[in-house]
Parts: structure tokens; sequence; C-alpha cells
């Protein structure tokens, strides 16, 4: 008989989840260091997290993870809503919680189920506590193979890449352009953004995209065709179909949900 044994140093000590909304927007800073790592998942609005060495910026279903100790401002923004979670915990462990993730986010729109279960089932009156370790454990599962991979020095070797595709992702970009601004063939480019980035150039090229598109879903104030011209899809048929790729629902659904939210 084999015994396995649970690492108990990931068993939690602490866990808070909180349930923000506003209709305004504000800025907020922490200059003594956040005193516990946090996740936090957009569900309405944009926000903008500045660090003394990136800017990070969230849009409706972006996980951001905030590192214990992280000193950092953030300004948030109402569109014309601003809804979101924030959930702070700590393990057992002090290395465990200290060794987790940089400061970082990475796009989860599918996670809003999962923190919705974790945010109705806490507390001590009428709460499942059961049913919130599950969600939150859920939570972590999904995302610390994401958030692992995302921790890429940002500016490696497909650096330059990855920059000029956030800034003209609504043109024209050709791999072979690509592979010259890392200096580098186009096979060998290819092969290594894929690996680095998770996603092909073209996959890339288009969540940055579905994230702007998101926004301005959400806000409820364009027409599908606006939001096709701003963002650079070809049509609103192409457009559904990608964002259902990236984001597990159709525009109208995304609209639907930030209605009733």
């Amino acid at each position: 008989m084999i015994h396995k044994y649970i690492d108990k140093s990931l068993f939690l000590s602490k866990c808070y989840i909180f349930r923000h909304y506003d209709r305004t927007g504000y800025t907020s800073g922490n200059t003594i260091g956040f005193p516990n790592p946090c996740f936090g998942f957009i569900l309405a609005g944009t926000g903008v997290f500045t660090a003394s060495d990136r800017t990070i910026e969230l849009f409706p279903g972006d996980l951001v993870f905030i590192p214990k100790g992280q000193i950092y401002t953030s300004v948030w923004k109402a569109t014309p809503e601003l809804i979101f979670y924030s959930l702070n915990f700590e393990f057992a462990s002090e290395s465990a919680t200290s060794h987790m993730y940089e400061f970082s986010k990475i796009h989860a729109p599918e996670l809003k189920i999962t923190f919705d279960r974790l945010y109705n089932s806490s507390g001590s009156d009428g709460g499942d506590n059961l049913v919130a370790l599950s969600a939150f454990y859920e939570i972590l599962s999904v995302t610390d193979k994401r958030f692992r991979k995302a921790e890429i020095p940002r500016y490696s070797e497909i650096g330059a890449a990855v920059e000029y595709i956030e800034a003209h992702c609504t043109e024209e970009i050709s791999v072979p352009h690509l592979a010259k601004l890392c200096c580098m063939s186009q096979s060998k480019f290819y092969n290594l953004f894929r690996k680095t980035v998770g996603y092909t150039p073209t996959d890339y090229k288009n969540l940055i995209k579905v994230r702007r598109a998101e926004e301005l879903i959400v806000r409820g104030k364009l027409t599908l065709e606006e939001i096709c011209d701003i963002c650079g899809f070809s049509s609103p048929s192409y457009l559904r179909r990608v964002y259902r790729k990236f984001t597990g629902r159709t525009p109208k659904e995304t609209r639907r949900s930030a209605d009733i939210i």
C-alpha cells in the first residue's frame, strides 16, 4: 500500500472575499505593501494598477494577482458601473504565501461562476464554508498553471513582438515582420512566441482585440458594427466567433449579464 499525503503548506489560515460596487470610479493606493496575497476579479469597469516596474490594465474577465508586500497604486473607472471581487488569503505556511506568483494578470472570464459561488457561500451566518473552500481551491487550481506560464520576462527575446502586437492590434501584422523585429528566423520566432506567450501571434492579437471589445460591449453604448470598426474586426459575425473562442460567451450574453449585474 502506498500512502500519499496532501501538502499542508497550502492549507488556508485566512480567507476574505469582498464584492466592490461603485458608479463613479476612484483612485486608491498602497504605500506600505499589501498585507496578504490577493486575487482581484473584474466584473464591470476598468482599472489600471501601477507599480515601480510595470503597469497592468484590467478589463472585465481579467484576474490580477497581488503578492504579499506589493506596493502599487490603482485607478478605477466605472463604465457605467465598477464591480469587482477582491479575494484576500493566507496559507498556513509562510513560505507558500510568499512564493506564489509575481504581480501579474490573466484573462479568465470563466471563473466568474466560481467567484460568485465563493462569495455567496461565505460567511458565518448562513454560509456553507465547505462550498466556499471548494470554490477557493478550484480558483487556485485553475489559475496556478496559467499564472506560472504568464511569468515570462516582459523583455525576453520576443518582447519587441509582444509590444508591437499590443500597440498595433487593429492593423495587419505579419509573422515575417514580427520575426524581423526580434532578429530571428520566422520558424524560430513562431515556435518561441507560441511557447513563451501560450498563443500564436494571430491568436494573441485577437485576444487583445477581444479584451478591448469586451470593455465596449459591457458599456452598452455602441452597436456591434461600431465595435468592429473600433477594434479592427472585419465583420460582426467574425467578432462573435472570435469573441466566443476567448470568452466562452457571445457579445449578447456579455451585455445581458452586465445589465443584470
